[in-house]
């Protein structure tokens, strides 16, 4: 509808081996429930995410059942994860209906985001969605953007 971010879920039949592997990612999810489902799948590998819900307790439901971040980390999924706001650049966290798509909005971090530093290496991907090198430092940031070496440098 425009004001309400894409959910998406993760089902068998989109990954036929039955292995599923999340990691480096940002889901927000301003109503209620978790912010992502995922199904069926033999082995989940999920890890060095962010995830918001403000208005639940509840990140994933995982296998139809709703999970918070430490019902997740007593599983063994989601260790290096976080349950907070991503600081993005540019985006309107009360969701107002003045926008009409989010792609007025800019989901890159903010250097001082719980994300930059400390996501993970995943081998099919050498740049960010910009082209950015990954990592800029030791560690690669969580989303699909990598805060550059002349962001940090401005914060500081």
């Amino acid at each position: 509808n425009g004001y309400k971010l894409p959910s998406i879920n993760l089902k068998t039949s989109e990954n036929r081996h039955g292995y599923l592997t999340i990691k480096n990612n940002i889901f927000i999810n301003k109503y209620s429930g978790p912010a992502i489902s995922v199904k069926n799948m033999i082995s989940y590998d999920i890890d060095y995410n962010i995830y918001y819900t403000p208005n639940s307790p509840y990140i994933v439901k995982l296998d139809g059942s709703n999970k918070t971040l430490t019902s997740m980390q007593n599983m063994e999924y989601d260790i290096n994860s976080y349950d907070e706001k991503p600081l993005f650049k540019n985006f309107d966290w009360k969701f107002s209906k003045t926008k009409s798509v989010y792609l007025d909005y800019d989901f890159s971090l903010t250097a001082r985001s719980i994300g930059v530093d400390d996501g993970t290496k995943v081998e099919i991907f050498k740049t960010d969605i910009n082209g950015n090198v990954r990592p800029q430092r030791k560690k690669w940031d969580i989303g699909a953007f990598e805060v550059t070496l002349k962001e940090i440098e401005q914060r500081h």
